[in-house]
């Protein structure tokens, strides 16, 4: 596993990481526990679970929670054509759920997640100003974190008049796909 110059850690760290790389641990296959990598490589749990941070802090591994144990990460790159998409030729389709994003995402064999939540707030000064309001007025704020694997992949925030969005689908917490997206079908 290493020779005398390297840290315990150290070298089951890479052992571990070479076998990633290599997919002799394929992404989403489940990564030994600490008490058998401890017992397999002669080691205390201190340190495998100083590996095993190393891995995770490369993004190479999940955290793992209780039972889920922890996971090998898929490393593939994800495609998404935003030139595309910006010229209006998207996929949003309301039957499935999906806008072009969780479709290009599933396409790939990945899976798409997203989280939503809005609230109407007096906005910061620099967003009032770009977004034209007087002192003073609301604005809503709509907050997206999307998922891929359920890994987080992109935070976007987005302000809106108040004016503009309310009793719209820019103030559902959810996800949603229309045709042409949100903003197209507001008008």
């Amino acid at each position: 596993m290493s020779n005398s110059n390297t840290p315990l850690w150290e070298g089951l760290y890479k052992e571990l990481r070479e076998r990633i790389v290599s997919r002799d641990l394929p992404p989403n296959s489940e990564v030994s526990r600490e008490m058998q990598l401890a017992a397999q490589y002669g080691i205390s749990r201190t340190t495998v679970r100083q590996a095993l941070a190393q891995l995770q802090a490369d993004g190479l591994i999940t955290r793992g929670m209780g039972r889920l144990g922890r996971r090998v990460r898929d490393q593939r790159p994800l495609e998404w054509n935003l030139c595309k998409f910006e010229r209006g030729e998207r996929r949003d389709n309301a039957s499935t759920g999906m806008d072009d994003w969780a479709a290009a995402v599933a396409e790939q064999g990945r899976e798409p997640r997203q989280e939503v939540s809005v609230s109407i707030t007096v906005p910061p000064a620099d967003v009032a100003l770009a977004l034209e309001l007087e002192p003073g007025a609301l604005a809503v704020r709509r907050h997206r974190v999307r998922y891929v694997d359920n890994v987080p992949y992109q935070l976007s925030v987005s302000w809106f008049p108040e004016s503009i969005a309310r009793d719209t689908l820019l103030m559902e917490e959810r996800d949603i796909a229309v045709p042409g997206g949100i903003l197209r079908s507001i008008g």
